[in-house]
């Protein structure tokens, strides 16, 4: 095995955006992770505890190797200069779009190697990549890639599946958004094309972000077991019979504690304890219809 063959490899690693929604700016917008033009800069992190740069080779042989492919000097890529020229101004740049680096290629190793070390910004993985929400970029393999493309398509499948089940219904797909956190207004009911639209943007948000309802959030809604309970419990607090305090939701006949969150709530009511409650609830749900 020759020394390059040993530091290089054959493959491509893509350096995707984490796109995460943003609420001040519409899905879709120049700005809503980078603006174009613009662009991020990454530089091999310094430790002041090490007194050091992360040490992003294996052995003195690889930076050995690197500095000879490269052209540099002996030593020149050492760590543990805090003044190195070298790492005092090498950063790689990453635009919206990210980029595609080829492992065989010993600049887009480097860069790579450096972007690994970013462990702060950078996603070890696009598995991981909602793990941190500092990280920007996930660095992704060509194979995960397509596995995420392949069940991206079957998740986009199944919601779609799922959607033609309800469109015909405007009080489920009404009640779905109620579950979504998306407080219709009652009026709503009766604007299917509102409804629809309101159900796409959620099932067309693919990436998980804070606030954001995503595809993952509908399908969890859409065949939740605990779907006609947690619709009754939202009944219950839209008439005052139940009450949502910062100690947790409580009758409003007797101020008893059902519960600190809702799954609480939901095992009450679906529990034989709870049954006498939820049986007046519902008489009095009927009367308010």
């Amino acid at each position: 095995m020759s020394s390059e063959s040993k530091f290089l490899r054959s493959e491509k690693v893509e350096v995707k955006p984490i796109v995460r929604q943003r609420p001040f700016f519409p899905k879709g917008h120049d700005g809503e992770f980078m603006f174009s033009g613009t662009a991020k800069g990454y530089m091999l992190p310094y430790s002041n505890t090490t007194r050091s740069y992360v040490n992003i080779f294996e052995s003195d042989e690889e930076q050995a190797f690197f500095e000879n492919i490269m052209g540099l000097k002996k030593g020149e890529l050492s760590v543990y200069d805090r003044n190195s020229p070298y790492w005092t101004t090498f950063a790689v740049e990453l635009g919206k779009e990210g980029r595609t680096l080829d492992m065989n290629i010993p600049s887009h190793m480097m860069e790579y190697k450096v972007l690994k070390a970013n462990t702060k910004r950078i996603a070890p993985s696009w598995e991981d990549r909602n793990r941190n929400p500092g990280y920007e970029f996930a660095l992704v393999s060509e194979e995960q890639v397509e596995n995420d493309n392949i069940k991206l398509a079957e998740k986009n499948e199944k919601a779609w599946e799922l959607f033609m089940k309800i469109k015909k219904s405007n009080k489920k797909m009404y009640d779905i958004l109620r579950l979504l956190e998306k407080n219709p207004q009652k009026q709503a009911k009766d604007d299917s094309k509102w409804l629809k639209a309101e159900l796409d943007k959620v099932i067309s948000q693919k990436q998980k972000a804070p606030g954001v309802k995503s595809i993952d959030d509908f399908i969890q809604v859409a065949e939740d077991p605990k779907f006609s309970t947690k619709l009754f419990i939202l009944d219950a607090i839209d008439i005052g019979e139940i009450m949502q305090k910062s100690s947790g939701f409580r009758l409003a006949s007797n101020d008893q504690l059902l519960g600190k969150n809702m799954a609480q709530v939901v095992d009450y009511f679906d529990s034989p304890v709870g049954r006498e409650d939820k049986l007046l609830i519902e008489q009095r749900l009927e009367l308010n219809k």
